[in-house]
């Protein structure tokens, strides 16, 4: 498989869904993103091709995840870090890495063998606020104000997120990197006709930009056996494979809900309910995961993307 690197520079606020307006994550998971090159697919003309390659496993996401100027970032695995001897007991330390939610790539492994000094990783990417907004009504009653969450990264550390693409050819990867330039142009996450969400791409070559990163992330097909794999995407095997995945696995499972994007003379309407692993969560085997149709009540298929994508331990 074809590893890239994006790089999301934001020009402004974000507003990632945090289950209300006023507030907004930081980050966005693999199925935020795939719904939005949906989007970007079918103005396109190239839906129909996007769902088939990521059914397949040929076209793979990551979740997004933080950088700063100096590091890429990953999730915290869900495995235990074995503490050096006579630190088994440390209380305090085990404290400070359980707040810890990324891992700078170059300082895994210090992780996993205890040895990583929490205070010297950086936790704070940007900055939370609220924006006051107006509602104008067109039913004749007085507008309404209400305030909008965003978050919005810092510039002078260089923060941003990425988002890792494994595809398994040249043409392939060409169609992610085209609908990536479209998305950057119309932004992610909500109030977008607001400006939020907009961006500028940079992608890289994994091998020259973080070789660590390009010799561990894995396609469920491409895993060693007998390695520890640790999530990247949030996702979720298919039924047959579920009780094979659990065996072993250390795990927290994430409700994924939403509403579908409003189509022209339509509201937006409810998707179902998704239960899905969180990126972090690790495993002794690998598995494919699934694409899930969420419609409820739609006359269309509504997609929620929940494949795997591991970093092999």
């Amino acid at each position: 498989m074809i590893a890239k690197i994006y790089r999301l520079h934001f020009t402004g606020g974000v507003h990632f869904g945090e289950g209300t307006l006023e507030s907004s994550a930081r980050t966005f998971r693999a199925d935020t993103l795939f719904s939005a090159l949906c989007l970007e697919a079918l103005k396109a003309g190239k839906l129909g091709d996007l769902v088939k390659l990521a059914e397949s496993g040929k076209l793979l996401f990551s979740d997004a995840l933080p950088f700063d100027s100096q590091s890429l970032y990953v999730p915290k695995p869900l495995d235990r870090p074995e503490l050096p001897k006579g630190q088994e007991q440390d209380v305090s330390k085990r404290k400070k890495f359980k707040k810890l939610e990324y891992v700078p790539v170059g300082m895994l492994g210090d992780y996993m063998k205890g040895k990583l000094d929490p205070e010297k990783v950086r936790t704070v990417f940007g900055m939370s606020s609220a924006y006051e907004k107006v509602s104008i009504r067109t039913d004749g009653d007085d507008p309404r104000p209400y305030r909008v969450g965003a978050f919005r990264f810092d510039d002078e550390g260089g923060c941003g997120l990425y988002v890792i693409a494994l595809a398994e050819n040249n043409e392939i990867m060409s169609l992610s990197d085209s609908l990536f330039g479209a998305l950057s142009w119309s932004g992610i996450g909500g109030k977008r006709s607001s400006g939020f969400g907009r961006f500028t791409v940079e992608a890289d070559d994994p091998a020259k930009a973080c070789p660590d990163l390009a010799r561990h992330v894995r396609a469920p097909g491409n895993c060693a056996s007998g390695k520890r794999l640790m999530l990247m995407s949030t996702a979720l095997p298919d039924d047959e494979s579920l009780d094979g995945a659990l065996a072993g696995a250390n795990y927290l499972l994430e409700k994924r809900s939403g509403f579908t994007a409003p189509e022209e003379g339509t509201e937006s309407l409810k998707k179902k309910d998704l239960y899905v692993f969180r990126a972090g969560s690790c495993f002794a085997a690998p598995f494919e995961g699934t694409i899930r149709d969420v419609s409820k009540g739609t006359p269309h298929p509504v997609y929620r993307y929940a494949k795997a994508m591991f970093w092999e331990m």
